[in-house]
């Protein structure tokens, strides 16, 4: 009984060093966005580091490419490495959330990759 009545505390108390990974009731955060966004330098690959898990990546290796397509539209390709050894990508397009703030973006996927 003493036992744990010492060891709750110190793991609650640790639980609060992992705030960044945690959910919490109430609104989001609205952080500030980067100001003067130029999307010709943040084109190109990213190389995803770490993540939380989710339904629609279960692979490893995730990279997103950005880029501009033919046509001038923005875009971006993920890729992820699956068990299987095979890579699986799907494309998005991108659009701007707000043209006076270019740093808030959407991305659309097309989840079907369908024949007509």
């Amino acid at each position: 009984m003493l036992r744990t009545a010492v060891l709750l505390p110190l793991l609650l108390g640790l639980i609060c060093f992992g705030k960044g990974q945690t959910f919490h009731m109430g609104p989001c955060p609205d952080p500030p966005v980067q100001e003067n966004f130029d999307m010709t330098k943040y084109a190109g690959k990213w190389y995803e580091i770490e993540k939380l898990p989710s339904n629609f990546e279960k692979g490893r290796c995730i990279q997103a490419n950005y880029l501009q397509d033919e046509n001038g539209k923005l875009k971006v390709i993920n890729k992820e490495l699956q068990s299987n050894g095979k890579y699986k990508e799907i494309e998005g397009e991108i659009t701007y959330m707000d043209a006076k703030e270019p740093a808030k973006m959407g991305i659309s996927f097309n989840w079907c990759k369908c024949a007509a």
